[in-house]
């Protein structure tokens, strides 16, 4: 089970902790990827529709840069590539510093309670409208809406 840090406190940047388990994962587009994961956590994972934290895992020397973070249950998984060492020198136990991109992490905060602020100002129309999906990435964040505006209310 991974400690959720990233709920304490939004803005946290960095923190200290230990691994739990570093394995290969798969071939990916760069080369070999990798999955790591930790007793705790201040990368926010991607999910309802907002996307992951990326930044670095380090140690020793030991460099991890962390690219997708996914929850699995009750475990962070954190995904990337090794440009300095490798899984075999993060044995479960490992001392490591973890460190986000704090700039990605606030404007990722800003659209997803953009999105917060969208449903309100809707909900205060007093339209019938429940809320649907939500994407709250920077490309092109929208909130989709289920539901019928009446045509005297289009205007």
């Amino acid at each position: 089970m991974t400690e959720l840090v990233y709920w304490e406190d939004t803005y946290l940047g960095s923190l200290d902790g230990a691994t739990v388990e570093s394995i290969e994962e798969h071939e990916g587009k760069e080369g070999m990827e990798y999955c790591t994961v930790l007793d705790k956590t201040i990368f926010h994972p991607q999910g309802g529709g907002q996307p992951s934290d990326s930044g670095v895992i380090t140690a020793n020397g030991v460099e991890f840069n962390v690219s997708m973070v996914r929850k699995d249950g009750e475990t962070v998984k954190h995904y990337g590539n090794f440009t300095n060492g490798g899984p075999d020198q993060l044995p479960k136990g490992s001392k490591v510093a973890l460190q986000i991109n704090l700039d990605d992490r606030r404007l990722y905060a800003r659209i997803h309670s953009a999105g917060h602020l969208l449903d309100a100002a809707v909900q205060n129309l007093g339209l019938q409208l429940e809320p649907g999906k939500g994407y709250h990435f920077p490309n092109s964040p929208f909130v989709e809406y289920k539901g019928t505006i009446p045509p005297s209310d289009r205007n």
